[in-house]
């Protein structure tokens, strides 16, 4: 269906999807992104080109909006326990994102071993 595209910052590439056969499909995150990675499965439901229209018109209607406060919740790190669809309220928000107008999340938080005292054998060949 798709891979992932590896970007710098400011750097935008299209992903290409294609869904030749339509039904439901598993889909994973990859790439390792902190707590709850082995949980990052979601649906993805490949639709008619002839029932896309509805799916666009009943997405616009939702109550969900996409923006740069909404956006800023969705980085927060945490486990999304609901399957939301949202409606873009301001098309300007991919470019905001990609140029970092709107600063990325923290991502996880670090933890390094540095400075705790080793175990085993420290002059091990």
């Amino acid at each position: 269906l798709g891979s992932m595209i590896y970007t710098m910052n400011g750097m935008v590439t299209k992903l290409n999807l294609r869904a030749d056969n339509e039904g439901k499909l598993q889909g994973l995150s990859a790439h390792f992104s902190g707590d709850g990675f082995p949980d990052m499965m979601f649906d993805v439901n490949v639709i008619s080109p002839l029932a896309f229209p509805d799916w666009v018109a009943t997405t616009a209607k939702t109550d969900a909006v996409l923006n740069e406060d909404s956006y800023k919740k969705l980085m927060q790190q945490g486990i999304e326990k609901g399957r939301p669809a949202y409606r873009l309220d301001d098309p300007r928000l991919f470019d905001l994102i990609a140029m970092q107008h709107i600063p990325p999340g923290p991502g996880p938080e670090l933890i390094s071993d540095a400075g705790r005292p080793h175990s085993g054998g420290h002059d091990a060949r």
